[in-house]
């Protein structure tokens, strides 16, 4: 417990001690804060972002999942679950945790059911498919970035290594989500490998739970593909308000993912201050400025709408649930 609290304790320090330097180098500007107050219509719309694309979406995305399995769990419980995790997920360290919180608050529930295995797995799955959504975006900025993609070399090994990644991940995915026999025998072969074996078929067996599925994989990838596009949009128009400077949109569509694919580094809470030498860094890269800035501006929404999260912690306790919002499986 002690080395717990010390660690956190470490990683808000650390947190400090990056604000604290980008603030005295003059890339991070708290003021610009009152941008909310001076244009509460991009305050409206950055608080849609995160409140209805990232909350509401994502809910939905996984509740998609979750019903495909023929899991049925009220799409209000699915919801405040979400905004739970959000709520943790502004004082634990990399957005990582928030799957942590979710597969928690899910398994509440593991006496109702036999399927824990398919339902920790809707969740990395509902991850992974985020994710997809996050890299497609960055992928298509690469297509229609100017020549700084085979100039600077940071870029160029940046691109590769998303891109291989994403390759690995996404035939991973899709080779055991096939309709065919073979995959079946492969599954078996895995229980043989030594050590973790056992762990590997059991994440097979619950990836082949979506097998034919393409349906709903292709919803959910759609939900992913439009929070995205929504989430680079509105970063897009913050940061003109911003600067007053107009950038590309394929620069903010290589930006932002790699920017927001940074905050999953579990070195600092919510991903704070590692995002924003991030954007500041790579905003820099295609020659803008106040990067850092755009992002406490959405950092600080999200701090907000994951306030807000805590009223469902608060109200809606596990072992409180109404009996219609009980986990059911259909027989």
């Amino acid at each position: 417990m002690m080395r717990t609290i010390l660690r956190l304790v470490a990683k808000f320090l650390f947190l400090g001690l990056i604000l604290g330097y980008l603030i005295y180098s003059g890339h991070l500007n708290p003021g610009k804060l009152f941008l909310f107050t001076e244009m509460p219509l991009f305050f409206g719309l950055m608080f849609a972002n995160v409140a209805l694309g990232m909350l509401g979406l994502n809910a939905v995305r996984w509740w998609v999942l979750l019903k495909s399995l023929s899991i049925h769990l009220m799409f209000r419980r699915v919801l405040a679950i979400t905004m739970i995790s959000f709520f943790f997920n502004i004082s634990m360290p990399g957005t990582i945790a928030q799957d942590a919180i979710r597969s928690l608050y899910i398994l509440k529930e593991k006496e109702k059911t036999s399927q824990t295995v398919p339902l920790v797995m809707s969740v990395i799955l509902d991850r992974f498919l985020g994710f997809f959504g996050v890299i497609l975006s960055f992928l298509a900025g690469v297509l229609w970035l100017p020549e700084e993609l085979n100039i600077n070399p940071i870029i160029y090994y940046t691109v590769w290594t998303v891109g291989f990644c994403s390759f690995c991940g996404i035939f991973t995915i899709s080779i055991f989500v096939l309709p065919l026999s073979e995959i079946d025998q492969f599954i078996v072969i895995l229980a043989r490998v030594p050590i973790i074996g056992s762990h590997l078929i059991q994440i097979a067996l619950a990836l082949r739970a979506y097998k034919g599925k393409w349906g709903v994989l292709s919803i959910a990838m759609g939900l992913s593909i439009l929070t995205q596009v929504i989430f680079v949009f509105v970063m897009t128009v913050g940061y003109q308000l911003l600067t007053r400077q107009s950038l590309p949109f394929s620069v903010h569509m290589f930006v932002v993912p790699i920017g927001e694919l940074a905050t999953i580094l579990p070195l600092t809470p919510a991903g704070a201050g590692i995002g924003h030498v991030s954007y500041d860094y790579l905003y820099h890269m295609f020659g803008g400025k106040m990067g850092a800035d755009l992002f406490n501006l959405y950092f600080c929404m999200v701090l907000l709408v994951g306030s807000i999260g805590g009223l469902p912690y608060l109200l809606i306790k596990p072992k409180k649930m109404n009996k219609e919002d009980l986990l059911t499986t259909s027989q």
